[in-house]
């Protein structure tokens, strides 16, 4: 699985603080929306399982704690996770493991402009 592959899937859930303009996820949540992506987020607050769409991609931008929470807490299929730099951890590592959720650890904004390279 490559970061080309995953970008050019249609619904994305960013889990970040998408709200300051001054963190990635905001910036990750308007790129994807440029996109023409799907996509909805969820910061401290929130449900995974309350996504009104399935989950092609999930987005972890986020202290990787905070992930763990939201993903032991969901039933919902993901079909697979970009972990952002500084997002890894062993234990995020083996709970996606755990779930059977494919990952790859890269970045939503570099994939955004390899698939703009395409187009």
């Amino acid at each position: 699985m490559e970061l080309i592959e995953l970008m050019k899937k249609d619904n994305f859930l960013v889990l970040g603080n998408c709200e300051n303009e001054e963190k990635t996820a905001h910036q990750i949540l308007n790129k994807l929306k440029e996109l023409n992506k799907n996509v909805a987020y969820i910061y401290k607050d929130g449900n995974i399982d309350d996504v009104n769409f399935d989950i092609d991609v999930l987005d972890i931008c986020i202290n990787y704690h905070l992930a763990i929470e939201h993903i032991k807490k969901t039933n919902k299929k993901i079909g697979a996770a970009i972990i952002q730099p500084g997002a890894e951890n062993e234990e995020l590592f083996k709970l996606l493991n755990e779930k059977n959720i494919p990952y790859i650890e890269g970045c939503v904004l570099v994939g955004a402009a390899l698939l703009k390279g395409l187009n």
